[in-house]
């Protein structure tokens, strides 16, 4: 019946506005991330992940990712805790005096 295509029809657009919401939520910020680059500003960090879930000292090691940067090439002088609704962890973005980022990496929470 006509009744029947188009009750169908508005689930089907449900299920895939939906599905494209949850992809979205699931991977901005890791493509964000992923194009970080050192001496980005800050501000747009905050277009690209938004406000951060909270603010901190930098930690004592600097990274970029996976690699341990030397403590004399990098001063961190404050770091964004960002998270996604999605996932258990946090993307740190870590800023020098100039407000740029100095450092990033992904802290995951067991």
């Amino acid at each position: 019946s006509r009744h029947g295509r188009l009750t169908a029809g508005v689930v089907m657009v449900l299920v895939l506005a939906i599905g494209s919401w949850f992809h979205y939520e699931y991977t901005r910020y890791e493509k964000a991330y992923a194009r970080l680059t050192p001496g980005t500003a800050k501000a747009e960090i905050l277009r690209q992940f938004g406000a951060p879930v909270f603010t901190t000292n930098c930690s004592d090691e600097n990274r970029w990712g996976e690699q341990t940067l030397d403590k004399n090439s990098v001063t961190c002088v404050e770091e964004f805790h960002c998270s996604s609704r999605l996932r258990i962890g946090d993307w740190v973005v870590g800023f020098d005096r100039n407000d740029t980022v100095a450092t990033k990496y992904y802290l995951s929470f067991p």
